[in-house]
């Protein structure tokens, strides 16, 4: 089975390999914007606000300060940012993480602080926050915003949801606790949290969820390819779809997860190195369409690289069946959205298609001849003015009976025929004897 065939690229969700590839390649980032480190400062977390502003949070090695950086929809190649928070009045140490609220507010977690901090949208230089929350754990080190305007933090052994309009040394109107670790955090559309802890391990909980909560999913294990240089998951992301991103900084990799992935999986997709040119990967986030921001440091420079939205399919499960068809398949790949115009085998239709998820169709296999046949879905383009298809090119096989060849395709069957048959012969031949008439 071969690559899948893009044809057009739209829609929204990054995926560039199957769930076994481990290839260093991929594909190259649309547009990379860079900016000199000095040597000191590392960049830790992303946010896309809704005019393209991209809201950048760096720190020096030492964590004791930090600023918070603004670059301008659009921009590429080794820029200045076109904001820049830092100084002393934002009481700035080390800002970990950003989030953005339905106003473009700009809310960063502190850790060496233990606060979380707001700015107001397109914020520049040495200006105070207009909001201060002090985070009880001293661990600030994940923020996300919900659509309510909820502020969630991840603080170590917990996560707290704090209501909108909290300040100061406020109470938080949730905890999930009993986490190891927790180091970042999203959210789904629903409202379920995504929490990234030690142990490369990823959480989700319900979204009313609160104290020692049983989590909905737990991604964890060697086939995850989750894989901190310290075991933590220091940036993950949500994308519109629900879709989970891992940024790994021990494999210089990001991972992507459906959206109800649970237990020792593969990943949906794999971004690493080659062409993609990751390096000292350290955050992730996904904007509104889709797009991938993956920010890395290498030492001199700091990057954010871009990734448009793919529009694939990477495989079908299962890959083969009879001519004729009646099978149930479940087509893999990304970017999958309502609706779904259709799915061919060879340019024949299916039937029964389903969109399952972003990342899965299921559908009834048409009857065919033998042989290899292209396996395609077509869709509705991401402003509904067109179609778009995606190809996988010998992406199943009619016919799965096994060629007779000189040799047995199990062995001791044959044996075992030729005996029964010597043995069926040599009963007849007996039976015969007892039943011929006398002579």
């Amino acid at each position: 089975m071969t690559a899948a065939a893009i044809s057009v690229v739209t829609g929204a969700v990054l995926v560039i390999a199957g769930p076994a590839a481990a290839a260093d390649t991929g594909p190259s980032p649309s547009s990379v914007i860079s900016w000199a480190s000095g040597g000191e400062n590392q960049v830790r977390g992303q946010a896309v606000a809704s005019d393209g502003t991209i809201w950048v949070t760096q720190h020096t090695l030492d964590e004791s300060t930090g600023s918070v950086l603004g670059f301008a929809a659009d921009t590429s190649g080794i820029v200045t940012p076109k904001y820049d928070i830092t100084g002393n009045f934002t009481e700035l140490q080390d800002p970990v993480s950003v989030a953005l609220d339905s106003s473009n507010n700009i809310w960063v977690a502190d850790h060496q602080a233990a606060a979380v901090y707001e700015f107001p949208e397109n914020s520049n230089g040495n200006v105070p926050p207009t909001d201060i929350i002090d985070i009880p754990n001293d661990q600030a080190s994940g923020v996300a915003i919900g659509a309510d305007g909820s502020i969630y933090v991840a603080d170590g052994d917990q996560a707290l949801v704090f209501d909108s309009g909290a300040t100061g040394a406020a109470i938080p109107a949730r905890e999930i606790t009993g986490l190891d670790g927790a180091y970042a955090l999203g959210l789904q559309a629903d409202g379920t949290t995504v929490v990234a802890q030690e142990n490369n391990t990823i959480l989700t909980f319900a979204a009313d969820a609160t104290g020692a909560a049983t989590p909905l999913h737990r991604i964890s294990g060697y086939l995850t390819q989750l894989d901190a240089s310290d075991e933590v998951l220091v940036s993950i992301a949500v994308d519109p779809w629900g879709e989970i991103y891992s940024a790994n900084h021990g494999n210089n990799s990001v991972t992507e997860y459906a959206q109800d992935a649970n237990g020792n999986v593969r990943p949906a997709a794999r971004l690493i190195g080659g062409s993609a040119g990751l390096s000292g990967v350290t955050s992730v986030t996904v904007d509104a369409s889709g797009s991938l921001y993956i920010g890395g440091s290498d030492g001199t420079t700091n990057s954010i690289r871009i990734f448009n939205p793919l529009f694939t399919v990477s495989g079908v499960t299962s890959p083969s069946g009879p001519l004729a068809g009646g099978q149930t398949v479940t087509i893999h790949g990304s970017t999958f959205m309502a609706p779904i115009l259709g799915v061919t085998f060879d340019g024949v239709p299916a039937t029964d298609v389903q969109l399952v998820s972003p990342t899965a169709i299921t559908a009834v296999v048409p009857a065919h001849s033998a042989g290899e046949v292209d396996v395609a879905v077509s869709q509705a383009n991401s402003d509904q003015t067109g179609v778009v298809t995606a190809t996988l090119t010998n992406g199943y096989r009619y016919g799965t009976a096994l060629a007779l060849t000189g040799v047995d395709p199990l062995p001791g069957i044959g044996v075992g025929i030729a005996f029964l048959a010597l043995g069926a012969a040599l009963l007849v031949a007996r039976r015969r004897r007892k039943t011929s008439p006398a002579r």
